[in-house]
């Protein structure tokens, strides 16, 4: 390709030469009247650039265009492939725990699989740590883990209560792009330092009498109110072909769907996503059916409505 580009802007062809004498061409379809057969008449296959029919999944999260002087490109890809990357791994790691513990595993042994390590805050010996740490003002924006609840199991390495600083925490979102080639995932890094992020905390919940549910509250602090904007409608279009979830009294703004693509396997997905200023919220919910959508949305509202005012969301 690169040398048929080489040949057209190169005049080598142009010489003072004279030129051997040619074969006669035949006239062309335009100067008989008769029309040129097109590809599907003669067989001949069009390109996949000119049908856009490839017979493959398109590759969205391998080729990904550059960066045009507007940008639009670029933060389509934010607002897209990203939160559809975030949401799909916590999507699996969810499903993962519920199978296990729907499957009748031993509840001691499922602590023990999920307790946290000496570093975590389950050793934490601060006071009333069973409701989440508060010894920062980005911890004190989640919800404390309300009546009938406990700390969840662990988000992978993060813990079930944990803070990330602004350099650790936007490693982790790069972390997404893991499999990308490489101009992609260029691309995808110089986007999320776009993010302006400042901080990340995340909290799991689950019920105490019940292994039925879990949910997980993620707050990550960007730069400003714009950019936590286009996050929750990133999330969003990430679930648009997934069944609308719960609506979440006095938060109109908020979003949730539910994910029934394993619900033969009694299992059932559910994201919610919000902004309060410059905060973007993401909430994770993994049960079993009958999924408990009431649930879900009081913690939605609850974590809302204590971001807004600290103490009185109950």
């Amino acid at each position: 390709m690169n040398d048929s580009a080489d040949d057209r802007t190169n005049p080598v062809a142009e010489t003072p030469e004279t030129p051997e004498p040619s074969e006669p061409s035949e006239p062309s379809a335009s100067d008989t009247g008769t029309p040129e057969p097109s590809a599907s008449d003669t067989g001949t296959p069009e390109s996949a650039a000119e049908t856009g029919e490839t017979g493959e999944t398109p590759e969205a999260l391998t080729e990904v265009p550059e960066a045009s002087a507007s940008g639009k490109p670029a933060r389509r890809f934010t607002r897209t492939v990203l939160p559809a990357l975030l949401v799909s791994a916590a999507v699996v790691a969810g499903a993962v725990f519920i199978k296990t513990t729907a499957d009748g595993a031993d509840r001691t042994a499922a602590a023990e699989a999920w307790a946290p390590s000496d570093s975590e805050p389950g050793k934490d010996p601060a006071e009333g740590f069973e409701k989440g740490r508060k010894d920062t003002e980005l911890r004190r924006k989640l919800l404390p883990v309300p009546r009938g609840y406990r700390l969840g199991p662990d988000v992978a390495e993060l813990g079930n209560d944990s803070e990330l600083s602004a350099k650790r925490a936007t490693a982790l979102v790069k972390s997404a792009g893991q499999g990308l080639p490489g101009a992609s995932r260029r691309l995808l890094d110089r986007e999320i330092d776009g993010l302006g992020i400042k901080g990340y905390v995340i909290r799991t919940y689950a019920p105490v009498d019940e292994d039925d549910l879990v949910v997980e509250i993620h707050i990550i602090r960007m730069k400003d109110e714009a950019t936590a904007r286009t996050w929750q409608n990133g999330v969003a279009f990430a679930w648009s072909g997934a069944a609308k979830g719960p609506k979440i009294e006095g938060h109109r703004d908020a979003g949730c769907f539910l994910d029934r693509t394993n619900s033969k396997a009694g299992l059932i997905a559910a994201q919610c996503a919000a902004h309060e200023g410059e905060l973007a919220v993401s909430v994770a919910a993994f049960g079993v059916k009958p999924f408990n959508s009431a649930a879900l949305s009081e913690l939605v509202k609850d974590q809302l409505d204590h971001i807004e005012s600290p103490g009185e969301y109950i």
